[in-house]
């Protein structure tokens, strides 16, 4: 196993534990039984730990979509992986950095979302402000519709993703047609 993924899975299940603001680069060298040599070898703090197991985690979800049979199954892949991470996303966004955990989580979102829409559509139809403002929109909506039903007992994560697909791909907005006396 790689040193800063041995780091990184070592502070995750610290964060789990006890929350990012008990966790101490000195209690997780000693986790790790590293020197602090070791540790700033590899990061320049638990924030980049954190930055870099996000970016780790895009790319992981992102491979996974990008094998999936529909662009459903692709959203799936991001909602569960919300789903299975939801206790330690929740310990992140506990913490006293509480608002650079939501930017962390937004940019890995929105990086997401791009990097799955330019592997299907390489040249976006869309103005670039447009394109920024659409990208910025869903990792937002999602990421907060994520929040809210992840944190169920028992989330329908099949269900939700295919509610989020619909919605990413306007069926759902095309489903509602206004009649020519509301327009």
């Amino acid at each position: 196993m790689d040193m800063k993924n041995m780091i990184a899975q070592a502070f995750a299940e610290m964060v789990r534990q006890k929350g990012i603001d008990k966790v101490t680069v000195k209690s997780l060298i000693e986790s790790c039984c590293i020197s602090r040599q070791t540790f700033y070898y590899h990061f320049q703090d638990l924030v980049e730990v954190i930055e870099w197991s996000l970016e780790r985690a895009v790319e992981e979800m992102l491979s996974q979509s990008l094998q999936a049979e529909t662009p459903g199954k692709a959203i799936e892949v991001f909602v569960s992986s919300t789903a299975e991470n939801y206790g330690l996303i929740c310990k992140l966004m506990e913490s006293r950095k509480r608002a650079q955990m939501e930017n962390m989580l937004l940019k890995a979102s929105r990086k997401y979302f791009e990097q799955l829409l330019l592997a299907r559509c390489p040249e976006p139809l869309l103005p670039y402000s447009d394109w920024e403002v659409l990208l910025d929109f869903w990792a937002c909506g999602v990421t907060g519709l994520l929040f809210k039903y992840c944190g169920r007992k028992q989330p329908d994560i099949k269900m939700l993703s295919e509610q989020i697909y619909r919605l990413l791909s306007e069926q759902m907005l095309g489903s509602i047609k206004l009649s020519e006396t509301e327009k």
